[in-house]
C-alpha cells in the first residue's frame, strides 16, 4: 500500500532506482513529501453495523460549529432512525463527539484530505470494507471525495450551499457536477 501510493504521487521515486523508504529518508522528508498514505481512524469498529440494515455515507469537509457540518449532523441523526450511518469527517472540529452520538460508525479526521490521490486511497480501503446504498456529500468542500465513490459505483447525492462565484478552483463546480449522481441547490 504505501510503495503504491508513493510511486502514484510520485512517480519520480519510481524511477529513482531506490525504496521509497529510503528516498524518503534521503531527499522526500527535506522536500516535504508526503512519506505515507493517510490512514482512517475510527470511533468504533465496523462489527457494530447492523447486518439487518442497508448503510449509507455521510460526508462533512469539517466537523465546525457552522452551516453545513450542523446540517451534516442532523442528516446523519435522521437517516440513523433506518440505516447504518457511517459518517466520514474531513477536517475536525467541536462537534466530532456529536458526529460519534449521532453515526454508528465516524472515521477521520482524515490527514491530508485534500491530496486527492491519498484520499482515494484511503476511501478504496473503506469501499473494500463496506457496501453502501448511497452517501450524502455535504457542500462543495467535500468534492475529493467525489471521484472514488463514482468509481466504487457508490451513488451521491451532493449537497451545495456555496456560490460559484467565491470558490476555487474555478472548474469546481463543473466537476462536482461531473462525479456527483445527483446535485441539490440550496435556494437563498
Amino acid at each position: 500500500m504505501t510503495n503504491l501510493f508513493t510511486w502514484r504521487q510520485y512517480p519520480d521515486v519510481a524511477n529513482s532506482g531506490i525504496s521509497p523508504y529510503e528516498h524518503y529518508i534521503r531527499f522526500g522528508r527535506a522536500e516535504g513529501r508526503i512519506g505515507r498514505a493517510p490512514g482512517l481512524s475510527h470511533s468504533e469498529r465496523f462489527e457494530v453495523l447492523a447486518t439487518s440494515r442497508k448503510s449509507v455515507l455521510v460526508v462533512s469537509h469539517d466537523a465546525s460549529r457552522t452551516g453545513a457540518p450542523i446540517l451534516c449532523l442532523n442528516i446523519a441523526r435522521e437517516l440513523r432512525t433506518k440505516y447504518n450511518v457511517v459518517t466520514l469527517l474531513l477536517g475536525g472540529g467541536s462537534l466530532v463527539e456529536e458526529f460519534r452520538r449521532n453515526s454508528d460508525v465516524v472515521l477521520g479526521p482524515v490527514s491530508d484530505w485534500a491530496n486527492q490521490l491519498s484520499l482515494s486511497l484511503t476511501l478504496d480501503k473503506l469501499l473494500a470494507k463496506l457496501n453502501f446504498t448511497f452517501a450524502i456529500v455535504n457542500s462543495i468542500e467535500s468534492r475529493t471525495v467525489l471521484p472514488s465513490l463514482a468509481t466504487g459505483f457508490v451513488p451521491s447525492i451532493t449537497l451545495i450551499h456555496e456560490f460559484a462565484a467565491y470558490t476555487r478552483p474555478r472548474d469546481a463546480f463543473p466537476l462536482v457536477a461531473l462525479w456527483s449522481t445527483q446535485l441539490v441547490f440550496q435556494l437563498r
